[in-house]
């Protein structure tokens, strides 16, 4: 009943589909240890192959190594989704979108096409942005952290612009991230092997926060207080100290590097606010008039 029969060619490789007319024949002659003749079988290789969007992979080549004396037949490439992979002439496969293909080699005489082999390419389309600043020098992140929905099992690489003090170091296998200089630098990150590989690029931004350091606010009145040189993306957290305690209320105004701070009793000494950056202290002393 079954419509084809599925023999190994070669461990790793695939397997060789028998028509349907061919496996009918050798069961009733020969059921157990049948062979099609070379000409009447489609080699399917076993393994499905991982590529990011914009990357590449040489299906003719697989085809070369799986189908043998067969791979000569093929001269044409066809994907089943083109939303998803484009394949060339030359049997190079482009990924374009999230999802999984079947690239198949024909051989094609005038109208009619007859498949040799064929193989399914995983695309994934990676996403890559830094949602967080560097904000002193010495800082540091990993870029892996910043980049999702990578091709499983692709190798990856990274790399920053060549420069003799760069913003910031880089290493190229673990993506570690060493802020050197106030800046911004573009990472790079490439997703598989030589001139296949996909490129994906993001900005990263080295940010050197500043507060001015002595403020003035009238008795009974609201200042606002701001933390300079931080994005949108920076967490700030703002502590009064127990000396301003019913003397001066903290106001949000919905942006994490600006407050408003209310004189709310008069003080004969300064009082401290801290701005709180990942882990470090900028301080302003204010003094109620």
């Amino acid at each position: 009943p079954a419509q084809f029969r599925a023999v190994k060619t070669g461990v790793g490789f695939g397997t060789r589909e028998i028509g349907r007319a061919n496996c009918l024949r050798a069961m009733l002659i020969e059921p157990c240890s049948a062979v099609c003749a070379e000409g009447d079988e489609v080699v399917v290789l076993d393994t499905t192959y991982h590529i990011a969007a914009k990357g590449k992979i040489d299906v003719a080549g697989l085809f070369r190594k799986a189908a043998g004396s067969q791979y000569a037949k093929i001269n044409k490439y066809a994907v089943d989704d083109k939303k998803v992979a484009s394949v060339n002439s030359k049997g190079v496969v482009t990924g374009k979108g999230n999802g999984t293909v079947v690239v198949t080699g024909y051989q094609k005489t005038g109208k009619v096409k007859k498949e040799i082999a064929r193989v399914k390419i995983t695309v994934s389309k990676p996403v890559f942005k830094f949602t967080r600043d560097l904000t002193y020098e010495g800082a540091e992140l990993y870029a892996g952290d910043f980049i999702s929905n990578l091709p499983e099992g692709v190798p990856v690489t990274w790399s920053v612009p060549k420069s003799k003090y760069p913003v910031v170091a880089i290493d190229a296998q673990t993506g570690r991230i060493i802020a050197n200089k106030k800046g911004s630098v573009k990472v790079t990150c490439l997703i598989g092997e030589g001139k296949y590989a996909a490129k994906y690029t993001a900005t990263l931004k080295v940010k050197l926060p500043k507060i001015k350091a002595s403020q003035t606010v009238k008795l009974g009145k609201t200042k606002k207080i701001t933390l300079s040189g931080v994005s949108k993306y920076t967490a700030v957290t703002w502590e009064l100290d127990p000396e301003a305690a019913g003397k001066l209320e903290i106001i949000p105004t919905g942006k994490t590097n600006i407050v408003k701070v209310k004189a709310l009793q008069a003080s004969d000494v300064p009082l401290k606010l801290t701005a709180i950056v990942d882990g470090r202290e900028y301080d302003v002393e204010i003094q109620i008039k």
